[in-house]
């Protein structure tokens, strides 16, 4: 079993394509796929963003992702198995030119990926027991032999495994095996940064090699890496909010964890704030932290299928805390690349009410806590737990003897050091310490409730 090479069947269907009323092209074939490529998708990088819009498209609980330094594979399921695509149907999609639905999606990223970025691919669907025969594309993938190929697109379980090569026909066979000493760009890590850049609010979790790429401390709502932390969360039920506190408060044992609710599929809010060593070393003007610059504006994203497509900002008065606000944008009329969308002439009222209810929690639920809480130990956090898949679904394709070890052992050494710092922390704390950075605390955060509320006046003079 050979698979289908579809470049080579583009190859041979060269012909003219004719655009109809609604900006789609007409079984165009190879033509065709190369103007839905340079028409839309606006970074070279932006195919591994349709990706997961496809993985949210199909409600998949998590889009696992494993890299080499040679390969970057995809795998994720659909919630529903029936869902799962036939490798006839994704060739047809491609074929015709009409990327629509959740096949779609996943058709315009190996478009991009062959026409727009010139990187080769391997993609399957294992339905049941089985796997069926592997679609690929691209001078890497074409040049490799059945076996490897076959490799390339191996599951444990039933779902839909993409991988790319970081190769290109041009940097010369070598560079699969010594990508450093040959110059190859780092397109690994170009990938999983437009990922933590626009995918962190996916409601389909996001692994690369087991880290949860969706979360604060890995994404943009991180802002300076794990200064700010989670205070609370919540979604907006009819008319009421369903609110969370997640306490930037460390437990001993546990210095650095990240506390966050899942993103959600509809509206929702996310309060961070900086934590106790921070504020500690901003109050004293002593330690790494002291002279940090003004916290970042409050912010409004769009999420279109896991990806925010749009974000607004508006000026942030508070010392230290700071409110984001996602809205989903799946049902908003977008361009051809689905990653840039219209907004509708009544969203920024939407926005302003959901705002307003937002900081009227805060201050409401805030308060009673600051009220209540006594000590840092024995707290309820209510933490989301992401618990990866014991056994991979999928293993790195590709090995690069000129790296992968070295990249090991780097990662294992910083591990290490991050260990013994929080151990050396935890050591010097004084009596009575805690209690006074509680004090504090409350204090602190207490005068940035009301900088907030004065803030959402903002909102009302934002322009959409």
């Amino acid at each position: 079993m050979n698979g289908f090479d579809l470049q080579a069947f583009l190859a041979e269907q060269r012909s003219e394509g004719v655009q109809d009323s609604e900006g789609s092209f007409t079984v165009a074939r190879e033509k065709a796929l190369t103007k839905m490529a340079h028409y839309a998708l606006p970074d070279p990088y932006s195919w591994a963003l349709k990706i997961v819009q496809a993985a949210n498209s199909w409600e998949a609980d998590l889009l696992e992702i494993a890299q080499s330094r040679i390969a970057t594979s995809f795998f994720f399921r659909p919630k529903n198995e029936e869902d799962l695509p036939t490798d006839e149907e994704i060739v047809s999609v491609l074929q015709s030119g009409k990327l629509e639905g959740s096949i779609g999606l996943l058709g315009m990223a190996l478009c991009a990926l062959v026409q727009q970025a010139k990187l080769s691919f391997v993609l399957a669907v294992r339905r049941g027991p089985d796997t069926q025969k592997p679609i690929y594309a691209g001078d890497d993938t074409s040049a490799l032999d059945q076996e490897t190929r076959e490799k390339w697109t191996a599951m444990s379980r039933p779902g839909i495994r993409l991988t790319v090569s970081h190769f290109r026909g041009d940097e010369s066979f070598l560079g699969r095996y010594t990508p450093t000493v040959l110059g190859v760009p780092r397109r690994d890590i170009e990938i999983v940064r437009i990922l933590e850049e626009q995918a962190f609010a996916s409601p389909t979790a996001i692994t690369v090699d087991r880290r949860l790429l969706t979360s604060v401390r890995c994404s943009k709502l991180g802002m300076f890496e794990a200064i700010y932390r989670p205070f609370m969360s919540g979604r907006f039920q009819e008319d009421r909010v369903e609110a969370t506190i997640h306490s930037p408060l460390p437990e001993r044992q546990h210095f650095s964890s990240i506390r966050l609710a899942p993103p959600q599929r509809g509206p929702h809010f996310l309060v961070c704030s900086l934590e106790w060593r921070v504020q500690r070393a901003l109050a004293t003007g002593m330690g790494p932290f002291a002279g940090l610059p003004a916290p970042p504006r409050h912010r409004v994203y769009w999420v279109r299928h896991g990806v925010v497509v749009e974000k607004k900002s508006v000026l942030n008065t508070s010392s230290g805390t700071v409110l984001s606000l996602f809205l989903p944008a799946d049902s908003y009329r977008s361009d051809l690349t689905g990653l840039s969308v219209e907004l509708p002439e009544k969203e920024k009222g939407v926005v302003v009410d959901l705002v307003v209810q937002a900081a009227s929690s805060l201050i409401n639920e805030g308060a009673n806590y600051l009220a209540t809480i006594q000590t840092f130990g024995g707290e309820d956090s209510r933490e989301w737990s992401f618990e990866p898949q014991p056994t991979g679904s999928i293993t790195a394709a590709g090995f690069s003897l000129a790296t992968e070890s070295l990249g090991t052992l780097a990662e294992y050494a910083r591990s290490m050091r991050d260990r013994a710092l929080e151990a050396l922390n935890e050591m010097v704390q004084f009596p009575g310490t805690r209690k006074k950075l509680l004090d504090n605390w409350r204090v602190f955060l207490g005068a940035d409730f009301e900088a907030v509320q004065r803030d959402v006046e903002g909102f009302r003079e934002a322009r959409f």
